[in-house]
């Protein structure tokens, strides 16, 4: 998987097509339209090893996701911050005066105060567990495999059209949809795609968060992990990145690590939404057992979310 990744580099820095900012306060990119990687998670756990990966924060993210929470809080006092400049943009909006980024960091990093500032909108958690107001995806998914495993239904959307005119969440999903497939009887296999892709940074945690939610859902379904399959279709590099990336691609890669997740399988022949909420919630990072990850050191990238700080 990781060469997978770093020839994908190699080729957006060499021949990708450079366009200007995409969004206001970004800086331009290199990109090529429509990427692929494919991993079989026999064979390890897809997280690089040319660069230490935040392995914490990925899964605290995906159990933000999994539980259909909106609200940035959990994620920062869980010392995740990866929605956290996205989500203050998306709350500031409207407002004459408001807090500074790092006043509002501190205080719900710090204090129990409540707060209507720290919803990020109808984003991932939202759209997988309560679509609409009336649909959850991911429950549906679950007992869709259970009951009809060949079905071509496995999918789960995280584009809604209204969501994105009307700007009601703090970023319009990236890893817009994804579909399960159970081959041989045996495995379990995932495709996801990508509109929106940041190489450096997003992406690793993407594929590790993917293969994680494939984990995750083989404890409640009675297969094991398959193939990943990331599909990418902006895959670019922001310019302020170039020169770390040809830090990342003079790193040789080293073998991938195992993941164990240290709880026993929970089988059963059909969930509802209360039920999947509560064992989302149960999961703990330290479930989490990382086998034999040897990785380089850590790389400062820089991370553009357009906010300007004061």
């Amino acid at each position: 998987m990781e060469q997978q990744y770093l020839d994908m580099m190699r080729r957006i820095l060499d021949m990708g097509d450079y366009k200007s900012a995409a969004r206001e306060n970004l800086p331009g990119t290199k990109e090529i339209f429509v990427q692929m990687i494919r991993h079989d998670l026999q064979k390890g756990f897809p997280l690089l090893t040319t660069r230490e990966m935040p392995i914490r924060g990925t899964f605290e993210e995906l159990k933000w996701f999994l539980k259909g929470s909106t609200d940035v809080r959990e994620l920062i006092r869980n010392k995740c911050n990866f929605w956290s400049e996205d989500v203050y943009k998306f709350n500031k909006k409207g407002y004459d005066k408001f807090p500074d980024y790092d006043l509002w960091l501190e205080v719900i990093k710090n204090t129990e105060t409540e707060s209507s500032h720290t919803d990020a909108g109808e984003l991932y958690g939202k759209l997988w567990r309560n679509f609409n107001g009336d649909t959850d995806q991911i429950c549906n998914l679950v007992n869709r495999i259970l009951k009809e495993p060949n079905s071509r239904y496995q999918i789960v959307s995280a584009w809604n059209p209204s969501v994105v005119s009307r700007g009601l969440s703090a970023l319009p999903s990236c890893h817009m949809i994804w579909q399960t497939n159970v081959r041989e009887g045996k495995y379990l296999d995932l495709v996801m795609m990508q509109r929106s892709c940041d190489i450096p940074i997003g992406v690793p945690v993407n594929i590790a968060s993917y293969a994680l939610l494939i984990h995750i859902l083989c404890l409640i379904l009675p297969y094991y992990p398959g193939e990943l399959i990331w599909i990418g279709n902006s895959a670019h590099i922001y310019e302020n990145q170039f020169e770390t990336c040809e830090e990342q691609l003079s790193r040789t890669p080293r073998e991938l690590p195992q993941l164990n997740i240290k709880l026993r399988p929970y089988i059963q022949n059909t969930w509802v939404s209360e039920e999947l909420t509560d064992f989302f919630d149960s999961l703990r990072f330290e479930d989490i057992e990382l086998i034999n990850y040897n990785p380089h050191p850590k790389l400062k990238y820089t991370f553009s979310s357009g906010l300007i700080k004061k």
